[in-house]
């Protein structure tokens, strides 16, 4: 294994234990909700690159790439973050 590849499946097994230790804290919340997802889709994200980075062959790569195109995901889950950590603060009361 590469070092590339070896830090590609850090950030994936990272991203997926830090993801699943605040969804584990408060589940019902929806940002914790929200921050689970984002770090699944980078999870994602480090699982096809490090796949992409250790094929043995060009189809093996070729395959990879074409599932890592799913990358702008990552990018609207980040955005989708922000938007609900933006507005979980307080809420008057009616």
């Amino acid at each position: 294994m590469s070092l590339y590849a070896a830090i590609s499946f850090f950030a994936f097994a990272i991203s997926t234990a830090f993801g699943v230790l605040v969804y584990s804290q408060d589940p019902h919340r929806r940002v914790n909700r929200s921050f689970l997802w984002l770090c699944l889709t980078v999870a994602f994200w480090g699982f096809c690159e490090y796949h992409l980075r250790s094929a043995s062959s060009t189809e093996a790569a070729l395959f990879w790439g074409r599932v890592f195109a799913l990358w702008p995901l990552t990018v609207s889950t980040l955005l989708h973050f922000c938007l609900v950590y933006a507005g979980d603060g307080e809420r008057p009361p009616t």
